[in-house]
Formats: structure tokens, sequence, C-alpha cells
């Protein structure tokens, strides 16, 4: 995934939003409860974001097309979200997508749960397991102790933040985490958890392609 261009930004001036109508065309669906910034009128940089994603992805997911509303600031937000599962960091890959699953799970997020089942099954080769993941992580028996240390870690961090204890850290590191790795592991946690409660304030509906195949 391209790194998104933070050279320069743009403030964002809409007069007249459009409609809030689904970005999977013709069949206008409405996807939010704001309406729909106009895409010539977003900053340069967010435009320029939104057309990688577009191009990427063969359409341009309703998450990023309700969340434009914000300009500059949503800019930032989908490029801090699009860095920390598009490039190379302390935690592999697959543990940045199941992360991001877990959380969207646990906040009861269903656009977000959708798209992150779709990504983690990618990962690993295995629908069925990332759908079962996304229901309910503690339901599935076969997930390993790191795994699911990082399952309850997300679990914690979500809904309890003040019970995160040292206790906490301390069994994380017991599995083989490093404290770069914990630690981003928060920013996938806190970073996504933002995600999830915007999706759902706005209730941004599915993208119809979470539905086909």
């Amino acid at each position: 995934m391209t790194r998104p261009d933070t050279s320069h930004s743009t403030t964002l001036l809409i007069d007249e939003p459009a409609p809030a109508t689904a970005g999977d065309a013709g069949r206008g669906t409405p996807i939010s409860r704001l309406p729909l910034a106009p895409r010539d009128a977003l900053p340069g940089p967010l435009r320029k974001q939104l057309d990688q994603l577009e191009s990427q992805l063969g359409h341009l997911p309703n998450w990023a097309a309700a969340l434009a509303l914000g300009g500059e600031a949503s800019y930032h937000l989908n490029a801090l979200l699009l860095t920390l599962l598009g490039r190379k960091g302390e935690l592999s890959a697959e543990d940045r997508d199941f992360l991001a699953l877990v959380a969207s799970a646990v906040n009861e997020c269903s656009y977000c749960r959708l798209n992150h089942i779709q990504s983690y099954a990618r990962a690993v080769h295995d629908h069925a397991l990332a759908t079962r993941i996304g229901l309910d992580y503690r339901e599935v028996p076969e997930l390993d102790a790191r795994r699911r240390a990082l399952a309850d870690f997300t679990r914690k961090v979500s809904v309890d933040v003040h019970s995160v204890s040292d206790e906490d850290y301390a069994g994380l590191r017991a599995h083989g985490l490093t404290d770069a790795q914990i630690f981003e592991a928060l920013l996938v946690i806190t970073a996504f958890a933002a995600a999830n409660r915007l999706t759902v304030a706005l209730n941004v509906t599915p993208d119809q392609q979470f539905f086909e195949n």
C-alpha cells in the first residue's frame, strides 16, 4: 500500500455537501448519517488518498467516503490507519490484521467487523476462522496462547482500559512480545477503536462488495 503524501495540506471548504449515497453507485443507499463531501471539494492530499484506495480496491469503501467530511483531519486519521496495516512494523501484518479484527468485534462495529473479516481471511487463507474470530474470539478454542493473550489484551484496552495492569504486560512478554511490539499493538487497538466508534456513530453502511463471492 502506497503511503499517503503528507507534504502539503488544504483546508476543506464545502458550501452544500452532497447527499449521503452509496459509493456502490446506482443503488442510492444512504451510507452515513451525515452528508458526503463532494470529491472535487476535498483537500488535495485527501483526494489523492481516496483515489489510491479506489484504484487499489476497485471501489471507494463506504468508510472512506463517509469520513471524508472531516477534510484534512480525516486525511491524517486515514493515514494512521492505513500506515498501521500497510507497512512493515514490529508486529507481523497478520498480527495487526488480527488485532484490528478483534477490536472491531469487541467494539461491536458491524462495518469494521465485516471489513476486517475479509482482510484477516486473506491473510490466513481461512474465511471460516476469520468469521468465527469476528463473531467472538472467545469461542475459537484453536487460537494459540499468544493470539489469545493479544485478543484478551485488546478486549481490556477497548472495553475497560482502567483494568489493564502490569500483569497484562508481563503476560504478553511471557508470550515473546517485545515492548516495541506491545506498543504497536496498543496503537492498532486504540486507532481502530476510534475508527470503530466513528463508523458506528455515523451508521456507515457495509460495502456491497462484502457480500459478493
